[in-house]
């Protein structure tokens, strides 16, 4: 289905959304239009106005094709810039435009310029363009104080002119917020919309460099629903998704984001996705997704251990398509490299007991930054995050059947010795905290993490005490 991207207000993020929803629904065969009917603040090149937007877009993702009807150089409303620099626009010329990328298109995703109240001449609105291109529309709402008033707003008024609205996104969302005006905003915009909410993608500081477009695309594929967002089935994607949430006590602390369960479906095939010839750099911005879209039949991840796959099939669904890899010295783990410069992006392990992936392995930079380790159910039961300064482990979170945190465990960043430990009632209530653990706890927790069998023998009554209060609860 075609979509119109409009947003609550101006500078919300529409073209990063756009850009990403193209990407992602581009990679995976899908012919891809951006089309920009009305763009003011053009910069100047090579004797030419050039549209920052559509460039954004091509710097994502080179083979979307991307058009724009009318140009401006001034940064004001469409209908000003027009004015100032003696345009005239003709709707009818938008409907051309649109017509003749719909004839070689898939979907065309068309994105508007501010919100539906934009003044486009002297006669239309930005909402007259909907409605005129019949398209429904997914709006992109910020992450801050007064976005409930304006989203809102936006939705009521569109659905007053007969316009479809078919959900709203937030964007820029600040995970480790404490302002409880922004963490409450989106259940309350689910609430009073009425509409439904795609998701939420979380604030991404730089996303002009290559780390920061492929952080974009992840976030497209692990936070909306796509199936939701274009209203239709997606089989080449076909994945169920799965959210697992969990409100970490000690400093708010968000650590569970959403995670993706991949379809086992054998008749979609890595080979039959089609071949783009794509730039090294493109190939690494797209790595991420690639890697999904490869392992769409895989199960690693909410799935009872029996059905999961193995490394070794792991290993072959990325050699089939052609994505990097490589298999750890001891086989415990796959690695998906970049095919740049062989940076790890992600990794799959397993257990010394099992062949099944039970454990998801997450770099950034090229740097290890978490671990997930999937139980027997294939639900999440702890969540290793560590240092990107120094390599060491810095937090544990382990979790119960029903998703609720079981105990926090940090560590010293410099020496990767524990320095708190933190136990949970089922009620989510502190057990016991302990904000520096004396050398003897200490002792104990490394002989006992080291396996340390040789010093059973000698273990005191003090130090058999602090094990079972630990280890034994």
């Amino acid at each position: 289905m075609d979509i119109f991207v409009t947003g609550t207000d101006t500078d919300v993020g529409k073209t990063v959304i756009t850009a990403g929803l193209a990407a992602v629904m581009q990679s995976l065969g899908y012919e891809i239009s951006v089309y920009k009917p009305f763009q003011s603040g053009a910069i100047e090149g090579n004797k030419q106005l050039i549209s920052p937007d559509l460039s954004f877009v091509k710097q994502i993702d080179n083979n979307i094709k991307t058009k724009y009807s009318y140009i401006m150089k001034a940064p004001t409303t469409p209908s000003v810039a027009a004015e100032l620099e003696g345009i005239v626009i003709d709707k009818k010329k938008v409907l051309k435009d649109f017509g003749e990328l719909k004839q070689t298109s898939d979907i065309v995703i068309t994105e508007g310029a501010g919100g539906l109240m934009v003044p486009v001449n002297n006669e239309l609105l930005m909402s007259d363009i909907v409605k005129m291109l019949n398209l429904p529309v997914v709006i992109v709402a910020r992450a801050t104080l007064g976005t409930i008033n304006h989203t809102l707003m936006t939705v009521k008024m569109a659905q007053s002119m007969g316009i479809n609205v078919l959900g709203v996104i937030i964007n820029r969302y600040p995970l480790n917020t404490k302002d409880e005006a922004i963490k409450t905003a989106p259940s309350l915009i689910r609430k009073f919309s009425g509409v439904k909410l795609f998701g939420i993608i979380p604030d991404i500081s730089s996303i002009s460099d290559g780390c920061g477009a492929e952080f974009l695309i992840d976030s497209i594929i692990n936070n909306l629903n796509l199936e939701e967002v274009f209203n239709m089935k997606i089989p080449k994607l076909n994945w169920k998704r799965k959210r697992e949430e969990a409100e970490i006590i000690v400093n708010r602390v968000n650590t569970i984001n959403s995670t993706i369960v991949f379809s086992s479906d054998k008749k979609d095939s890595a080979q039959n996705s089609p071949e783009r010839n794509l730039s090294d750099k493109q190939k690494e911005l797209l790595n991420t997704l690639e890697v999904l879209s490869a392992l769409n039949k895989s199960g690693i991840i909410g799935r009872k251990e029996e059905k999961r796959a193995t490394l070794d099939q792991i290993k072959e669904e990325l050699d089939n398509s052609g994505i990097p890899s490589k298999t750890s010295d001891d086989g415990m783990s796959v690695v998906v490299m970049t095919s740049k410069d062989n940076t790890p992006i992600r990794g799959y392990g397993r257990f010394y007991k099992s062949d099944a992936a039970s454990r998801i392995i997450n770099y950034k930079k090229g740097k290890l930054y978490s671990e997930k380790w999937l139980d027997d159910d294939g639900k999440i039961s702890a969540i290793m995050n560590y240092s990107q300064k120094t390599g060491h482990m810095i937090r544990t979170t382990s979790f119960d059947k029903n998703g609720r945190p079981k105990s926090i465990v940090t560590f010293d960043e410099n020496t990767g010795k524990r320095t708190t430990e933190t136990y949970f009632k089922k009620d989510g209530k502190t057990v016991q905290r302990f904000k520096e653990i004396d050398p003897l706890t200490n002792e104990v927790i490394q002989e006992y993490v080291s396996k340390d069998k040789s010093k059973d023998k000698d273990t005191s009554p003090k130090k058999k005490n602090i094990f079972q209060r630990i280890f034994k609860r």
